[in-house]
């Protein structure tokens, strides 16, 4: 118990150490890339962002470990994360040996091509990030709920066009739309205008007094 309490013990002080190790190293790189692009940076406020992107292939070095280890999924995100740490990984190297070059003013003739090349370094981290994250199993999860919810209302759809065909319902919507007229002819007829119907009851009277008057008058006896 004791033994494996201190090898557990040991190996804790190892990470700690490596990862400040690993820690430091990529501070190195990044600080020498930072001396072959500072010179194109933006005076005042904005210098301070510049200089915050050429720490990004720093930082990405730092948080590929991590998220290959907590985050990506098997399959295409892990392979992608894979391919992207050695790609930040040689970046790092060829910023490191560019710089000692520059500084000493030879410099060979394939790194001057990656020197014109070299300012979008942290483009190139924000493109990493962004692929690993469209790979991330949580879209797959929302795809698969919406292509689902789809096709629950699409038979849903399918199943009341057929329903509204059948000649249970088509009686019922019947029988309701007669129904419906009955309560609306009964509706109208109570609301006659009070006006027009005193009217009616006034030309029916005399209707009725001229018809009285027309008539010969009966032999008293």
């Amino acid at each position: 118990m004791l033994q494996q309490i201190r090898a557990s013990g040991a190996k804790a002080v190892l990470i700690v150490l490596a990862g400040i190790i690993y820690v430091v190293g990529v501070l190195y790189a990044d600080v020498m890339f930072l001396s072959i692009v500072q010179g194109m940076f933006p005076t005042g406020f904005l210098r301070t962002f510049a200089v915050v992107g050429a720490f990004l292939a720093g930082f990405t070095a730092i948080l590929l470990p991590v998220a290959m280890h907590w985050w990506f999924a098997p399959g295409a995100q892990k392979i992608v994360g894979y391919l992207f740490y050695a790609v930040d990984l040689t970046i790092m190297i060829l910023n490191v040996i560019l710089a000692f070059q520059i500084n000493q003013g030879a410099l060979d003739s394939n790194l001057a091509l990656w020197k014109s090349f070299c300012p979008a370094v942290p483009v190139l981290c924000v493109v990493g990030w962004g692929l690993l994250y469209t790979l991330d199993n949580s879209h797959k999860i929302r795809d698969a709920q919406i292509a689902l919810h789809h096709a629950q209302v699409l038979r849903v759809s399918q199943g009341m066009e057929a329903g509204m065909n059948t000649p249970e319902v088509q009686g019922y919507l019947q029988d309701v739309g007669i129904q419906a007229t009955k309560d609306m002819a009964t509706q109208l007829s109570g609301h006659i205008a009070p006006g027009h119907s005193k009217a009616m009851q006034n030309g029916h009277s005399n209707q009725v007094e001229n018809g009285k008057q027309a008539m010969p008058p009966l032999l008293e006896k």
